[in-house]
Order: C-alpha cells, then structure tokens, then sequence
C-alpha cells in the first residue's frame, strides 16, 4: 500500500453504520449462491436468470428513488452501456448460472475457486470498456 492510499484511508475511517452495511451485504450475496443453486433445480439457467433480474432492477430504482440518486444516462454513453450490459448481464449472468450448474454442490473448494476467478476476469472489463478509471472508492 502507498502512503498516499494509507493517508487517505486513515482520513476516512469506516463508522459503525457503514460497516453494518458491508457485513450485511455480504450476508446477503454470500446467501444467494446455495439459493441460485435450488433455484438451478427447478429451471434452465436463462430462465431462472429472466425471472429474477426484473426484481434486481426494481430494487435498485426502489435504492435509487429512496437515496434520491439518479440513474440517469447521458445519451451519448447509451451504446457503451449496451454493450456492457450485453458483456454483464447476458453473459455474464447465464454463463455463471451455467457453470455453478455444473459444480457439485456438496464441494466448497470448488465452489469457492469458481467464486473467486469470476471476479479475477470481470474486475477490469467494464473499467477499460466504459473509458472511466479505477479508483480506490
């Protein structure tokens, strides 16, 4: 870590509040996977994923109207965020329902290297695509 990261980060420290947020996130996403898995039982991958990415998208305009933040993009960054979209959520999405499909689910190593390679291969993408950089937030 650099000093200048260090500096920063103890200029900000994390207050209770936030921190409670983080843990419950991570409650939250750590619970969707065995979820997900069920789920992967009972439908095709694509239609499991059609079914459930419309309450994804209600809830973040029900965070989005409630923090009163706007979602709002500018025309000009329309096609960059169809393309991302296209790479994310329909690749993305199905593909990872199509490989936690495959995986066993009684195996945690598995599960857990299949985890973590998906974020090793998506974190740069979006960053390099949308021409935005990566900051330390």
């Amino acid at each position: 870590m650099t000093r200048a990261a260090a500096g920063a980060i103890a200029q900000h420290p994390i207050a209770p509040r936030q921190l409670l947020l983080v843990l419950l996130l991570t409650l939250v996403w750590g619970c969707t996977w065995p979820v997900l898995k069920m789920g992967l039982t009972e439908l095709a991958p694509l239609t499991f994923r059609a079914l459930t990415l419309p309450f994804a998208a209600l809830s973040l305009l029900a965070v989005s109207k409630l923090s009163g933040a706007s979602l709002r993009i500018p025309r000009r960054l329309w096609p960059k965020v169809a393309a991302l979209a296209l790479f994310n959520i329909a690749f993305w999405n199905g593909l990872t329902l199509f490989g936690l499909q495959q995986l066993p689910a009684g195996n945690p190593g598995a599960s857990r290297l299949f985890l973590n390679l998906l974020g090793v291969g998506a974190a740069p993408r979006p960053v390099g695509t949308a021409g935005g950089a990566q900051t330390p937030r």
